[in-house]
């Protein structure tokens, strides 16, 4: 059966997009955690060596790779500023970080920093 190649959901309901089963055990695309029971996340096509897969990922790390950094949406990172070495908070794990990046999003209401 092929691909139909679509950006799909699990773990919650989308109303623009097919939800599938939670591909629990599969590793996450963006930290390589598995991907546990319960948890949301998105699925899409990735193209890699001419060969294209399907791959999946937790919903904060699918939407840290939208918003970016805790420190781009506070606009402390290069984007903003020149010569800033500011990236993910240090000590966290590429998951923590995606976690606190949503959470950054979130707590300025959808909105980047001014």
């Amino acid at each position: 059966m092929r691909d139909d190649g679509k950006l799909k959901v699990f773990g919650f309901t989308h109303p623009d997009l097919e939800e599938i089963p939670i591909p629990i055990g599969k590793h996450c695309e963006h930290c390589d955690e598995p991907i546990e029971g319960g948890e949301p996340g998105f699925s899409m096509i990735h193209i890699d060596e001419h060969k294209l897969r399907r791959i999946y990922e937790h919903r904060e790390c699918f939407l840290r790779g939208i918003f970016g950094s805790v420190a781009h949406i506070e606009r402390r990172c290069s984007c903003f500023v020149p010569g800033s070495t500011c990236l993910d908070p240090e000590g966290m794990t590429p998951r923590q970080a995606a976690k606190a990046a949503l959470e950054a999003y979130e707590r300025n209401n959808g909105r980047m920093v001014r």
